[in-house]
């Protein structure tokens, strides 16, 4: 993904590179977020086809070394494949809290939205515009779409996304007043996490307690 990975015809070469005085060879992290294929069938044979390159590599590093090595693989969309073989250890995230934007790409993963977020209308400014306190500290604004979906408001159209507000356009704005609270499932809730210090948990209908949220401290040592 043009990131900080590096493709696996060059990995082996990294690996020989390594001086075992300095750096203890642990084992390869294989992610493939760049597969965005859409049903079960076409994520599936995604993997299996740039896997052969990676079983390959394994093989490979195998030859010149006698020490187990962990796998740690795919992401939140992958993992059910990877979950198929024992030897691989898997790193799905968003599986935690799943937002709307997985369960609209990705209809074939059976999971329910578990991320919602409370926010309140704090304006009317206009006729068919409210402003509710969600600016970009509270929730992830890197799409050109709206960051959340309303179900109370299902049609509702950005209008703006600044620090502090997000302005919306909507057709019926009679039904909310100042101070009304709103319930919404982010599209992206990877940031939005990082973005608050705690998450309520939610059990048939109750405040059961609240999980901390420890990266979003950023503690250095």
């Amino acid at each position: 993904m043009n990131r900080t990975g590096i493709k696996p015809e060059f990995a082996f070469d990294l690996h020989q590179q390594l001086n075992p005085k300095l750096f203890n060879f642990k084992g390869l992290h294989i992610y493939d977020g760049h597969i965005h294929t859409q049903t079960f069938v076409e994520i599936k044979n995604t993997v299996e086809n740039y896997f052969t390159s990676i079983n390959e590599l394994i093989e490979t590093i195998k030859q010149v070394t006698t020490k187990d090595f962990e796998l740690i693989c795919g992401g939140s969309i992958t993992f059910p494949i990877h979950a198929q073989f024992p030897n691989r250890n898997l790193s799905p995230g968003t599986t935690l809290l799943w937002d709307y934007g997985y369960i609209t790409k990705f209809p074939d993963l059976n999971f329910n939205i578990a991320g919602v977020i409370l926010t309140r209308v704090i304006s009317k400014p206009s006729k068919n515009i409210i402003c509710i306190d969600l600016g970009h500290k509270a929730i992830a604004s890197e799409m050109p779409e709206i960051p959340i979906y309303f179900p109370q408001i299902p049609n509702a159209k950005k209008l703006g996304h600044s620090e502090e507000h997000l302005t919306l356009e909507i057709s019926n704005i009679n039904k909310f007043e100042i101070g009304d609270i709103l319930y919404g499932f982010p599209w992206h809730i990877c940031p939005t996490v990082a973005l608050h210090e705690h998450v309520g948990v939610i059990i048939k209908n109750k405040l059961s307690g609240f999980w901390e949220i420890t990266a979003r401290k950023r503690l250095y040592k």
